[in-house]
């Protein structure tokens, strides 16, 4: 039987989740080391996003939006392979990191298999749109640098 206590997971628990998943990631996956940044020291212009939903007894979205540069830099670092143009591969790649990244929040912050599922990830390319936290939810916003690069990291949790 699970209560309500199960889903009672501070924004704390989510930031420190997030933060060891990114660098759990980045070092497994890419041989990087991250650090954390202010979301305003990243200029660069955003062009790619990967939002990965998540719900259960906690829903809430992580998204993770960066330059075509720093996609460019991300797929080449996942797959082995120089890419400098965006093409499919990287948007898989973007929304691959994603994926990751949110399977391994899960790891770091559920304490039941039904606090919440992880969605399947979506990638938004363009420059004239924002992903936006509902009215009253919780919401992170910080800055990544890892391999020189820059990227904004979401995580946007449903009121509770």
């Amino acid at each position: 039987m699970h209560t309500h206590a199960d889903a009672e997971v501070t924004l704390q628990d989510f930031e420190n989740g997030l933060t060891a998943a990114l660098r759990e990631v980045f070092a497994t996956m890419m041989n990087e080391q991250v650090r954390i940044i202010s979301a305003t020291s990243v200029t660069d212009q955003i062009r790619l996003s990967s939002i990965v939903g998540f719900g259960g007894l906690v829903s809430g979205f992580i998204g993770l939006h960066l330059s075509y540069e720093t996609a460019c830099w991300i797929a080449s670092a996942l797959l082995g392979i120089n890419i400098s143009e965006d093409d499919e591969t990287v948007r898989d790649a973007v929304g691959e990191l994603g994926n990751m990244v949110a399977g391994r929040l899960k790891k770091f912050v559920s304490r039941t298999e039904e606090m919440f599922g992880v969605s399947i990830p979506s990638v938004i390319e363009g420059t004239a749109y924002s992903a936006h936290a509902p009215a009253g939810a919780r919401q992170l916003l910080f800055g990544v640098m890892a391999g020189g690069h820059r990227f904004k990291v979401q995580l946007v949790l449903e009121a509770a």
